[in-house]
């Protein structure tokens, strides 16, 4: 995996949360634009409040994903995927406005792309002995076991 990939990977997405979470606060500040002089308070609908619980959860997957790369990298010197894919995918995400249509499909995007990069680093540590390697794949089985369904 490509480590400088995952950790760019990793601030954009910490960065979305962010700008969501800063939308979401300031929707349920109270505002007084109704013809009556009343005050409104708007606030997330449940679909956003799932995708924002959502994308925390991958937040912290890919948390844990670079966290056992490091330690298998350090371990054994290798490195072998290509996460250009997860890249591109949060670039487009902290491009673009959350109330687009593509928030959803991104998500899904994400979690095959975070799957994805579970697997072959599963395949890679299968090719590699040792006391290590067992601890890394029982840390990944548990992250691809704990990626949420979109």
């Amino acid at each position: 995996v490509n480590l400088c990939y995952l950790t760019e990977a990793l601030r954009l997405l910490r960065g979305v949360l962010t700008q969501r979470r800063d939308r979401a606060g300031r929707g349920r500040c109270a505002s007084a634009d109704r013809s009556d002089g009343r005050e409104v308070r708007t606030g997330r609908t449940i679909a956003e409040r799932a995708r924002h619980s959502w994308l925390s959860r991958m937040v912290e997957a890919l948390s844990r994903i670079i966290s056992v790369e490091e330690d298998f990298r350090m371990s054994n010197g290798r490195s072998e995927l290509d996460s250009t894919d997860l890249m591109n995918i949060c670039l487009r995400m902290s491009a673009g406005h959350p109330s687009t249509c593509r928030t959803d499909r991104d998500l899904r995007e994400l979690q095959e792309s975070l799957r994805s990069i579970v697997h072959h680093l599963l395949a890679c540590i299968g090719e590699v002995d040792g006391l290590s390697t067992s601890s890394a794949v029982e840390r990944l089985q548990e992250i691809c076991v704990t990626l949420p369904d979109v």
